[in-house]
């Protein structure tokens, strides 16, 4: 008994021993908050448990940018290979000797706690400028929602720096992987104006194009005239979300680009796509007076087949306000011969263009 406990202390010491010596090889002594290091808090921030979640997150944040070095650490861990290979042939083995085993060796997870320390980093926001390179290699990631929280984090540290990486992943063969950095260069917004031509190649991209729509509406005027030029000899999902971009731009209608803007709305109006030409009606809901340049057009849409487009035409119409008035008539046609959500816009339009 007296030589098992002398073995077990030990054992203890010698592990002592070597973290003390990993600690000051590495050159830091670990960050303890609340009486648990980051690797702790990462490893509960993993967890299912959503309260267990919240207080590992909130930690990390109290931490603050002195956590990245760990962080950076956790991102780049692999499971081991002996662990790796035992569990590739566990279900080989006697039913014994494999519970005996996997009572004491864990499932290689360490891909939880990459995901973890992507999203925590992510959490940091530009305090955690330091990471964009190990961000950048986790986009390769192939397990798990790793990639995907490298992109996100990327996008929320923001920066030209995380730039060149997300529009690499434009390309990626992961569709999930190729939206996550789409919106990411739209939460970078301006700073990544680089990313456009990417970006532009992208509104053809199904799985992606409402997502780079996004992202160039967040670049600003420098967009336009790539959104202008798509509009119109783009195929027809890429038209679409061209016109998308317009109605996502936050403040557009200011300035001399209001012209270019309405004109290029406006002529969306007689697409042969029908897609595209609810896209551009819609866009031009909260436009106003300056819309008044597309009234024939949007009359035009009154007798559309689509319920949507004419409800968005109606709608865009009676914001123009007097200047719509040509549309009166074929407002009146429609006041009480049409589905209920017409009927409804149609009163709110004849108010708007008539104030009563």
């Amino acid at each position: 008994m007296k030589a098992r406990r002398l073995i077990a202390l030990s054992l203890v010491l010698l592990g002592v021993v070597v973290f003390a010596g990993l600690s000051l090889w590495r050159g830091t002594v670990p960050i303890v908050y609340h009486g648990k290091t980051v690797p702790a808090w990462v490893e509960q921030l993993s967890t299912g448990d959503a309260k267990a979640k919240a207080e590992a997150g909130a930690a990390i944040q109290a931490i603050g940018p002195a956590g990245c070095s760990d962080l950076i650490r956790i991102l780049k861990q692999r499971d081991e290979l002996w662990r790796r290979a035992l569990w590739s042939i566990r279900f080989k083995l006697p039913t014994k000797t494999r519970q005996r085993i996997f009572f004491r060796v864990h499932e290689p997870n360490a891909y939880f706690t990459r995901e973890a320390a992507a999203r925590s980093l992510g959490s940091l926001g530009p305090a955690a400028q330091a990471a964009i390179p190990a961000l950048a290699a986790a986009l390769r990631d192939p397990e798990g929602r790793v990639g995907m929280d490298a992109a996100d984090a990327l996008g929320r540290i923001g920066g030209k720096a995380a730039v060149p990486a997300l529009v690499r992943a434009l390309r990626d063969r992961n569709e999930r992987l190729r939206w996550t950095a789409a919106y990411a260069l739209g939460q970078i917004g301006v700073p990544a104006l680089e990313a456009i031509p990417g970006l532009t190649r992208s509104l053809s991209d199904e799985p992606v194009r409402f997502f780079a729509a996004y992202a160039l509406a967040r670049m600003g005027t420098s967009a336009i005239p790539v959104l202008v030029a798509t509009s119109r000899k783009g195929s027809d999902k890429a038209r679409a979300a061209s016109i998308r971009a317009f109605a996502l731009m936050a403040d557009p209608l200011t300035g001399p680009t209001i012209e270019v803007m309405v004109k290029t709305l406006s002529s969306a109006l007689r697409d042969d796509a029908p897609e595209v030409r609810l896209e551009a009606a819609t866009a031009l809901v909260p436009v106003g007076p300056e819309a008044a340049p597309a009234v024939t057009n949007l009359i035009a849409c009154l007798g559309d087949p689509s319920e949507a487009l004419r409800e968005k035409a109606i709608l865009a119409l009676g914001t123009i306000g007097a200047d719509a008035e040509p549309a009166l008539p074929a407002l009146r046609r429609l006041e009480n011969d049409s589905p209920p959500a017409i009927r409804i816009a149609v009163r709110k339009a004849l108010w708007g263009i008539q104030g009563k």
